[in-house]
């Protein structure tokens, strides 16, 4: 089932439910227009398996943090798994920054094939 939302999209495959988010950034607005959205969402599959897919995101705030935070919680209270896929190097940082990413399943976002990044002389 495959349901397109302004913020994100739902994929939901037998084995995973998969959020992929689809704003620039994961902040206090983007949470207020999809928060109950997400909630119903964990409610929904809290004993399976959750991703939040952030391919699209650039950023995340405070906010986005926290929400990360309280998914992760209510999803593993119901002894499921939950991950964040396809982070990029800046939520990466942060998430390392804060030790968030000992506490929650991080899967990095992989390079993109064909680019290749020289040092600077």
């Amino acid at each position: 089932m495959l349901c397109a939302r302004p913020a994100f999209v739902v994929n939901d495959d037998p084995d995973r439910t998969v959020i992929r988010l689809t704003a620039k950034g994961f902040d206090c607005r983007v949470i207020q227009d999809i928060g109950p959205e997400l909630d119903r969402l964990v409610q929904e599959n809290a004993g399976g398996r959750l991703d939040l897919d952030l391919d699209r995101v650039e950023y995340v705030t405070g906010a986005g943090l926290g929400k990360i935070v309280v998914m992760n919680r209510r999803v593993k209270a119901a002894g499921g798994q939950f991950s964040l896929r396809n982070v990029n190097d800046f939520a990466d940082e942060i998430l390392r920054i804060t030790r968030l990413d000992r506490l929650i399943d991080v899967r990095r976002k992989l390079p993109t094939k064909g680019i290749t990044r020289t040092a600077a002389n």
